[in-house]
């Protein structure tokens, strides 16, 4: 490989503009910002990550994630959760949390890194030798297209004495050395290697050499075959030429090279390659759980801040971590030569991205699967930090500490999920006819050339492979989405600061639409994969839910149409309506960005009777796609938190209340303090009538603030350390129905 390919693309002189989201007023808790747990490309697995634009979503969990092959289509399907993202900031979205979801079966692809050598001794003190692997740093099939190689940094210093434990260089010969460098001791009949274990540097301004205390063993590379890595117990006569070296990592991906330098080769080098982190590592939240310290994730970052952006696509393996290694790079020059791909597994792509089988315990937490909405805060603290080996959630339940969030969806919960079935082998191409004779007296002409048969579009393949188990076939896949739907009701009930965004699968009909709506509701339904059915008082989280009927159309950069959830785009819109005006206002009747269609458009007969059920229904206008209406699931006829603004007006209140709260706690409780929080309070309330938040003419008729009250707060609640404060509003509720009135005249109609 020639230089001119293996050197990354430079940038030219000059400036650029990069798009930074506004950040937002901070006057309200922030009610825009929504959770999408699904199936990616790459990227860290159940742990969330907060996203900003549709760039920052490709470069941490790649484009759209490839599944399995639609037999009756004869393509392969791909994820809904890019597709999610990426209607969703084109709706007017600024930020979201991405949940990457598997099972603990994904697998890491694992790479050979060309020319370097791993050392290490066992217990008993042998020397074992190893081609030394490094694992893709996210599981999956994505990084079968990727290729590594290596080249050596190495920097020279004059020798003024040396032995087996201590090196004296010449000053500033060892500018920037850290323990754990590797370094190249060259005589004329041998080369040994060995490792900094302390750097002693003189004053600033002296002139004294700076002494390297150095690590047992030497090692040294005896040449035959096979290559015997031996450990070197004296030193020969004469001063050798020092050398430190370090690994520079490059990776390609597709046409794309780029690199990674100053990677340590020696033991206990704090950026050793072994101990490259992967995008979990990367990636975790401080508070994830009791054991992740903020300070060690900054250190981890602070390390690695040049494995962030671009992101190195490679780690250490864990059963590495802590070894004792030294990595020798004795086939590795100055510049990239030898390109190294991962090695095959031999097992199916669909099983390498951990999606077999397809259920719901990708998106849940084992420990929280059956948890009731009662206990499951509860149970999730106490996993992740009261009990004695805390450790992070999974599933949707990873996303359980992040506050910000105030909106759910799972677009790919509708999967009806995959089956191994054998493909029929292709069918011989018919052999072309033979030539007709050529009649006495007539020279032979050229005959017509034979068209060629375009190949197919999925390329026939011998043996069973993963195909799409079909939709009206699917019962599991029923199961499962009811299942998903479930601990999305259950989380936003525990928590009572969220919604759910429900959706159907592509395709589903509006008699579909109801029956599903109906089973969410019943009570009698058997656990479906372990998820029991809504129970008692969970039905309550119905009233926290938005179910959408109809899929949305979407044009790719190839020009092709495809079929989507609108989970991303309703999210989107929702958050848009927010940051403009407010949580108060009804997500609807505004056209959806980035659609070009509806896939499931439902008569307006059945739009009645969907309208009636409380599900939401997208509708095509001269505007443009629009939702119809911006309605909760909670039971009941008559219902005034029935529209989706309201509750989410509540939510509101439930985040203000906490923040407000949190510099009420220890303060003296008197008169004095009761009355001041009465005003804190009311100043807000009034601001948010002001901005239309609630019912009425006078902000007397829309809220009322009781917190000075001595029947509230009595003596017995203040000697229990309990404040009460009674927040009472009036919603203000959508207009739905706006009527025209025609009045005839002597000229005519008029407008009235």
């Amino acid at each position: 490989m020639s230089l001119a390919t293996a050197t990354p693309a430079r940038r030219r002189p000059g400036f650029a503009f990069e798009a930074v989201a506004p950040a937002a007023p901070d006057a309200l808790p922030r009610m825009d910002v929504p959770l999408f747990a699904g199936i990616a490309q790459r990227g860290p697995v159940h742990v969330p990550v907060a996203v900003e634009d549709l760039a920052q979503f490709e470069a941490r969990f790649g484009g759209p994630a490839p599944l399995v092959l639609d037999a009756a289509r004869g393509e392969v399907v791909h994820a809904q959760l890019h597709a999610a993202v990426a209607l969703f900031f084109a709706n007017g979205g600024r930020r979201c949390w991405v949940l990457r979801v598997a099972n603990a079966s994904a697998e890491h692809s694992e790479f050979v890194v060309p020319g370097v050598c791993a050392v290490r001794l066992d217990a008993d003190g042998h020397i074992l030798t190893e081609a030394l692997v490094l694992r893709a740093g996210s599981p999956g099939r994505w990084a079968d297209d990727l290729a590594l190689a290596t080249s050596l940094e190495v920097e020279r210093a004059l020798v003024q004495n040396l032995s087996l434990a201590q090196l004296s260089i010449a000053p500033g010969g060892a500018a920037g050395w850290v323990p754990g460098d590797l370094l190249r001791l060259s005589w004329p009949a041998l080369t040994a290697w060995v490792a900094v274990a302390a750097v002693d540097r003189p004053a600033p301004g002296s002139l004294q050499p700076t002494r390297l205390q150095l690590r047992a063993p030497w090692f040294v590379v005896e040449s035959g075959s096979p290559m015997v890595v031996a450990e070197l117990a004296a030193l020969p006569g004469g001063l050798p030429t020092v050398e430190r070296m370090r690994l520079t990592l490059w990776w390609r991906d597709g046409a794309r090279v780029q690199r990674v330098d100053g990677l340590g080769l020696g033991p206990d080098h704090a950026r050793q390659v072994l101990q490259l982190p992967d995008d979990a590592a990367l990636d975790a939240r401080p508070d994830a759980h009791i054991g992740a310290t903020p300070d060690a994730a900054r250190r981890l970052r602070q390390t690695w801040a040049d494995a962030l952006a671009p992101r190195v696509p490679v780690a250490g393996r864990p059963e590495e971590a802590g070894a004792v290694v030294w990595c020798l790079p004795l086939g590795v020059s100055a510049l990239p030569a030898e390109w190294c791909k991962p090695e095959p597994s031999g097992r199916a792509p669909i099983e390498r991205d951990g999606l077999v089988p397809w259920s719901a315990t990708l998106f849940a937490d084992p420990a929280l699967r059956d948890s009731p909405a009662a206990t499951l805060a509860a149970d999730a603290e106490a996993l992740r930090v009261q009990s004695r080996a805390p450790r992070a959630l999974t599933g949707l339940h990873a996303a359980w500490p992040i506050d910000e969030i105030s909106m759910l969806a799972v677009p790919d919960a509708g999967w009806p999920g995959w089956v191994l079935e054998a493909v029929p082998e292709p069918e011989p191409l018919p052999e072309p006819p033979p030539p007709e004779p050529t009649p006495p007296g007539f020279g032979a002409c050229s005959p017509e050339p034979i068209p060629v048969p375009e190949p197919p579009a999925v390329p026939p393949a011998r043996g069973p492979v993963w195909q799409l188990r079909p939709a009206s076939a699917s019962v599991q896949g029923r199961a499962t989405l009811l299942a998903v739907q479930r601990l999305l009701l259950r989380w936003v009930l525990a928590r009572g600061d969220a919604i759910a965004l429900l959706s159907l699968p592509a395709g589903a009909s509006s008699t579909e639409a109801l029956s599903h709506r109906e089973r969410l509701l019943r009570a009698s339904l058997p656990a479906d994969d372990g998820v029991p059915a809504l129970l008692g008082t969970e039905h309550a989280a119905l009233g926290l839910a938005a179910l959408h009927h109809g899929g949305v159309l979407q044009r790719t950069a190839e020009g092709a149409l495809v079929r989507r959830v609108a989970d991303g785009a309703v999210a989107g819109l929702i958050a848009r309506r927010t940051l403009a005006r407010g949580a108060w206002i009804a997500p609807a009747n505004e056209a959806l960005r980035g659609v070009v269609a509806l896939a499931d458009e439902a008569t307006p007969a059945a739009a009645g009777a969907l309208l009636d059920a409380r599900v939401n229904v997208l509708a095509t206008t001269p505007r443009g796609l629009v939702p119809l209406n911006a309605d909760t699931l909670g039971p009941g006829p008559v219902d005034d938190l029935r529209p989706l603004s309201a509750r989410r007006l509540l939510q509101l209140l439930r985040r203000l209340a906490l923040r407000e709260g949190q510099a009420w706690v220890f303060e003296p409780h008197d008169g004095a303090f009761r009355r001041g929080v009465q005003r804190s309070l009311e100043a807000l309330l009034r601001g948010l009538f002001e901005r239309g938040a609630f019912a009425g003419r006078r902000a007397d008729d829309s809220f009322q603030v009781v917190a000075a009250s001595e029947a509230l707060n009595n003596r017995a609640s203040v000697d229990a350390g309990r404040f009460i404060v009674e927040l009472r509003v009036a919603p203000a509720e959508p207009m739905v129905f706006v009527t025209i009135r025609l009045v005839r005249s002597g000229d005519g109609l008029a407008l009235a």
